[in-house]
């Protein structure tokens, strides 16, 4: 059985069960439609949702530096200081996702195309 254990001290702070084929199988095809769904969701949606998500890890930041000292073996100042890059790197990326994703088309030396 999978188990999450503490760098710390050893202990075991969760254990897992298998999954069966058929819920291996059940999880794929909701990945399937959870991408599908994304990718018709606008980026105005999608800012939302990210800047949404930022909001949600200030919010419990002492709750996720906890897990990330528990699972990871961090210094909690440490982990409260990731938790806070990763929801300000959240909200960046949130803010400047249409410059980052539009087309880029290029000619170099005769050479002519673009990336999407």
């Amino acid at each position: 059985m999978p188990k999450t254990i503490s760098p710390i001290d050893g202990k075991v702070l969760q254990t897992y069960e298998y999954i069966s084929d058929e819920q291996l199988k059940q999880k794929i095809d909701l990945a399937q439609q959870a991408f599908e769904s994304w990718h018709q969701t606008s980026l105005q949606q999608r800012k939302e949702l990210f800047l949404k998500l930022a909001q949600l890890m200030m919010e419990q930041q002492q709750e996720l530096a906890k897990l990330n000292t528990l699972e990871m073996g961090m210094v909690f100042k440490t982990a409260l200081g990731d938790v806070k890059k990763s929801a300000q790197g959240t909200i960046y990326f949130a803010e400047h996702a249409q410059e980052r994703l539009k087309p880029i088309e290029f000619d170099e030396g005769g050479l002519k195309g673009g990336l999407r």
